[in-house]
């Protein structure tokens, strides 16, 4: 019998495609919570060798038995249902190679966790278009490119959260082009060179975070970008980094990126919260920073430069923070 016949030959029920696996575990667990109180039908399907490796109901939080796949085959995930209602959409680790978001419709404001897969298709559009989900977190899919993210504006409109640490999508200029209603943003990998040619400006984007970059990046400037908080600068190697005019700054956290030269700071931007441990800054650096602080006014912010190496000899600056509320071990 042939796979058509297999999985879509019922009279009763048509059976969709929502997503594929290489799993061969044998305690598979899925969690799509559906907020359809009907009867749904699953079938999971060897699509080389047509086993079937399950078939019955389906229920919110259900374990099946995928030990059978000794030929490492993928197997197609099936549902009766056109369109398939749920919370969110949770499959980190699970070998999961392509996803069709076409039939799936979120209900709660949620990040669909795809995390760690190997994910070389998805398929977007048709009821996702109407989902109320913010975002997606891609995040260790090493195969994944930017050709596997909507280009539809309908679709594209609809992300506010993403995370694309470790996969192959690069171009962070592509990603805040075609997607403007991004406001958190986690980019970076150990395998490709990143290139910051122009100025990153976005009206949206509230949090960026940039990681194990390896490549040296000579400078990083956020420009205009009037909801931007939090920068978040965690094992790379990155010379400068530059903020002009972004007013609703608050925090720094440049963690372990030994090759920081300098920051600075232009225009509106303010400083209430700086992380910048593990960094071998300068005295005069960290004296600058504090200078930062002092000048912007804040109260009740955090200071954590490090004393070691070299300590920061800004003691009025330092005081004066103090006086302010500030605190963290640099005071």
């Amino acid at each position: 019998m042939g796979l058509r016949k297999t999985v879509f030959g019922r009279k009763k029920s048509s059976f969709y495609l929502y997503f594929k696996t290489k799993s061969n575990s044998s305690i598979f667990n899925i969690q799509l919570t559906p907020t359809y109180t009907g009867i749904i039908n699953v079938k999971l399907v060897g699509l080389t060798s047509n086993f079937i490796y399950y078939e019955g109901l389906h229920t919110s939080n259900q374990n099946f038995n995928l030990s059978n796949n000794t030929i490492s085959e993928e197997i197609g995930y099936f549902l009766s249902v056109k369109e398939f209602v749920c919370f969110y959409i949770n499959l980190p680790a699970k070998s999961v190679t392509m996803v069709d978001f076409s039939r799936f419709r979120c209900t709660w404001r949620s990040i669909n966790q795809l995390q760690n897969n190997n994910i070389t298709a998805c398929v977007w559009g048709g009821a996702h278009l109407s989902t109320s989900s913010i975002g997606y977190d891609f995040s260790g899919n090493l195969n994944f490119t930017e050709a596997m993210l909507p280009i539809n504006s309908s679709s594209t409109s609809a992300f506010s959260v993403l995370s694309v640490a470790e996969t192959k999508v690069t171009d962070v200029y592509f990603l805040l082009d075609n997607f403007q209603n991004l406001s958190e943003l986690t980019i970076g990998n150990s395998f490709n060179n990143f290139a910051f040619s122009a100025p990153i400006t976005s009206l949206k984007l509230s949090r960026f975070t940039i990681k194990s970059v390896q490549n040296t990046i000579s400078d990083i400037i956020f420009e205009n970008c009037p909801m931007l908080k939090f920068f978040d600068f965690l094992s790379i190697n990155i010379l400068n980094i530059t903020l002009n005019n972004c007013p609703s700054f608050e925090t720094f956290n440049a963690w372990n990126n030994t090759s920081i030269l300098d920051i600075n700071r232009i225009g509106t931007s303010k400083i209430k919260s700086i992380n910048i441990g593990a960094n071998r800054f300068t005295s005069a650096i960290k004296n600058k920073i504090i200078d930062y602080c002092v000048d912007d006014g804040e109260l009740n912010g955090w200071l954590q430069i490090s004393k070691t190496p070299n300590s920061p000899t800004n003691t009025s600056g330092l005081a004066t923070l103090k006086s302010r509320g500030w605190t963290g071990n640099s005071l």
